[in-house]
């Protein structure tokens, strides 16, 4: 019997290593191969990491108190697990494919009401047509590592002023089928320089 694959994760530098070796992250693979959108300054970072936090807690029924700043976020992250209802069955997962040498942080895996499979969630600032590539990439690593299938995924938009947004839910079916070449492409491209 082998040994099952060690996967850690740096917070300072954001990097993964998976058996020792550095892999890339979802987020990374996404944002060299189709690009990553909207470039955030620090102070937009550091928010966005400390409102990622509060949704976590908030997903775990931890009670908290959060600065002003992230009040109307925090309201919005609460307005829909009161709305949604989803039954949380992880939160923050860290997701790896060593098929695939990847490696990545899911938000939330959750049953919805009304479904048998879990569906990944995925917090955002503001939703984009690379969240399906982003859920597909989660979805591919969580099925390899953990025999874990899943109904698709779902981006949850959570807005400064205490409301949010979903996506449809995302069937994943191509985007599984594609993001193996984006990983492919990402290596090429770092190949290169």
């Amino acid at each position: 019997m082998t040994n099952p694959p060690q996967i850690q994760f740096d917070a300072d530098t954001h990097t993964y290593t998976l058996n020792g070796r550095p892999v890339p992250s979802v987020t990374q693979i996404n944002d060299a191969t189709l690009g990553s959108g909207f470039q955030a300054d620090d102070y937009y970072l550091k928010r966005g990491s400390a409102n990622h936090a509060c949704y976590a807690l908030i997903a775990q029924g931890q009670e908290f108190d959060c600065d002003l700043e992230s009040a109307g976020f925090v309201k919005g992250c609460r307005l829909f697990f009161n709305e949604a209802q989803p039954q949380v069955l992880a939160v923050e997962k860290r997701v790896y494919s060593v098929r695939h040498q990847f490696a990545g942080t899911l938000d939330l895996l959750a049953v919805m009401p009304g479904m048998k499979m879990p569906v990944i969630l995925d917090w955002k600032g503001s939703l984009n047509n690379r969240l399906p590539f982003q859920l597909a990439g989660y979805a591919i690593a969580l099925e390899e590592m953990a025999g874990i299938k899943t109904a698709g995924g779902i981006g949850i938009q959570i807005t400064g002023d205490g409301l949010y947004q979903t996506s449809h839910l995302f069937d994943l079916k191509q985007e599984r089928r594609e993001f193996p070449s984006l990983r492919v492409t990402w290596g090429i491209k770092q190949r290169m320089g």
